[in-house]
């Protein structure tokens, strides 16, 4: 992700925010960081102003600085956290690192 080049057309564009809000839940003030991606889908035209490229850059370093997206350490030990109520059940898997 770190090399994706800037998109060059409104479909490239709307795919790379696709994939960006699918972790959306994981990546604090995502929303904010964004703001100006999303404002580009309002506009006639598809042009690279500064604060979208700023943005677009800030996106990409912190998607994949998400600590979510991690590489699991097969060394150390495995915690799960299981949660149940009567209509679902949940799971999580994390390691202290």
């Amino acid at each position: 992700m770190i090399y994706w080049s800037k998109p060059s057309t409104m479909k490239g564009f709307r795919g790379f925010l696709g994939l960006t809000s699918y972790y959306q839940k994981f990546v604090q003030n995502y929303s904010i960081i964004k703001s100006p991606l999303t404002a580009m889908l309002c506009r006639d035209s598809f042009k690279w102003v500064e604060d979208l490229v700023q943005a677009f850059e800030q996106l990409k370093i912190i998607m994949t600085c998400t600590p979510v997206l991690a590489l699991p350490n097969f060394t150390i030990l495995f915690i799960l956290e299981c949660d149940a109520s009567d209509t679902g059940m949940g799971a999580v898997l994390q390691q202290e690192v």
